[in-house]
């Protein structure tokens, strides 16, 4: 069963909960003649909430996944102007199945231009936190041929794209022990209405073999972005690998 509920501006959402029946033949019979019959609760498999009230609009979706240990979700606010997002993941039971924890966090948020000079603005920062998280340049170098840089680099509509962006991250960054990684990134516009847009990632993976990436978007909308007549696209990746 999923329910939502509505109250004015706020949306709520449990998603899949129910019952469960068992059934059992014991020796010394059940509840009905020779046959046991039992129900239990099935708890949800997901939450979401959502709220839409004038300058302030949002939402997040929290999920958890029984077999992988794994709680993760997204959440997206926006109050006027300003855009913030958020992504985590967390697992309660590392890859070889011993007991432990790893979490990924990815946070960003989009403002209106700060000014830099020449032509150019601050428009957007954000970070990535993983512990006991790896980085494979392999398969962020097969996200970057696919164009699926997006869903490390300021990734859009978060809570409606939550599993295809945890997917990518997940992969890009799976669970490892006693490896860790970080690194800020940023957004800038350059011209009237932030003309020509470019994201820019630096991601250090510790302790040794010490890895950096080096993440790169870059798009040029003509005339708008948001109908743009000609739409550029960049992406670039590079690695620097000190353990070769």
């Amino acid at each position: 069963l999923t329910v939502t509920l509505q109250i004015g501006p706020l949306t709520a959402a449990v998603e899949q909960m129910g019952l469960v029946a068992s059934v059992s033949f014991p020796e010394d019979g059940g509840n009905l003649g020779p046959l046991n019959l039992g129900f239990g609760f099935k708890p949800p498999k997901g939450v979401a909430l959502s709220i839409n009230s004038g300058p302030v609009k949002g939402g997040g979706y929290l999920f958890f996944d029984p077999d992988q240990a794994m709680y993760a979700g997204a959440v997206q606010l926006s109050i006027k102007a300003l855009s913030l997002s958020a992504v985590g993941v967390v697992t309660a039971r590392l890859p070889d199945g011993s007991d432990g924890f790893s979490m990924l966090v990815m946070i960003t948020a989009e403002f209106p231009p700060i000014q830099l000079g020449f032509g150019f603005s601050l428009i957007g920062i954000g970070g990535l936190v993983g512990i006991h998280r790896g980085m494979e340049q392999d398969v962020l170098a097969d996200r970057l041929r696919e164009g699926r840089l997006g869903s490390i680099l300021f990734p859009r509509d978060v809570v409606a794209n939550v599993h295809t962006i945890i997917d990518d991250i997940r992969a890009v960054f799976p669970a490892q022990r006693d490896r860790y990684v970080f690194g800020p990134m940023v957004k800038v516009g350059w011209g009237a209405n932030s003309l020509l847009e470019i994201d820019v990632a630096v991601l250090l993976s510790v302790p040794a073999p010490i890895t950096i990436a080096i993440l790169g978007r870059v798009r040029a909308a003509l005339p708008t972005k948001d109908d743009p007549v000609i739409d550029l696209r960049l992406e670039v990746l590079g690695l620097i690998d000190l353990g070769r």
